[in-house]
């Protein structure tokens, strides 16, 4: 049965910054030795592994940890499935979404309300923590139901704002 190229990403929250990249390819195709994922970014710029646009693994590719997010993003995620004189021969790219960062942010946020119960939160403190759950949620929303991981970096980003002057918002 010829290959039938395909794959899955996912992270994990309790380390946001490692991507798990998974071949879950059907069928065969002798010829492949290697495999080569490139994590475009909205920017068009590549998430890198030193001076190189892509990683690259022997194929078969057992799942694998590729430690490159420093924050969220939404991603083009392309693997190419390649030959020994590196001519790619399948194809496969997924727009994807990853949001850990944001939801330990917003986890940190309900472990201090639990946590420290007798401080009175305000208004503006609630309001604040909707609003950055409502960027997650609108980049979710831009990947699931159009695949546009430029209009989910947009919110991504809004996120990562008020993550990074939270002081100004909690």
């Amino acid at each position: 049965m010829p290959l039938v190229p395909n794959f899955s990403v996912s992270q994990t929250l309790g380390s946001p910054n490692i991507i798990t990249w998974t071949d879950t390819s059907t069928g065969s195709d002798v010829a492949i030795t290697k495999v080569r994922i490139f994590f475009l970014k909205a920017d068009g710029t590549y998430l890198k592994n030193g001076s190189l646009n892509y990683f690259e693994y022997p194929y078969p590719a057992a799942p694998t940890d590729i430690g490159v997010m420093n924050r969220d993003y939404g991603l083009s995620i392309t693997t190419e499935w390649l030959n020994v004189s590196n001519t790619v021969l399948y194809t496969k790219n997924y727009k994807m979404n990853f949001v850990a960062y944001t939801s330990n942010f917003i986890d940190g946020l309900t472990q201090q309300e639990t946590a420290l119960p007798s401080i009175e939160f305000t208004v503006d403190y609630f309001q604040q923590k909707g609003h950055i759950q409502t960027l997650v949620d609108d980049s979710n929303q831009a990947i699931a139901l159009g695949a546009d991981y430029k209009k989910a970096q947009v919110f991504l980003d809004q996120a990562y704002y008020i993550i990074n002057n939270q002081t100004r918002f909690f």
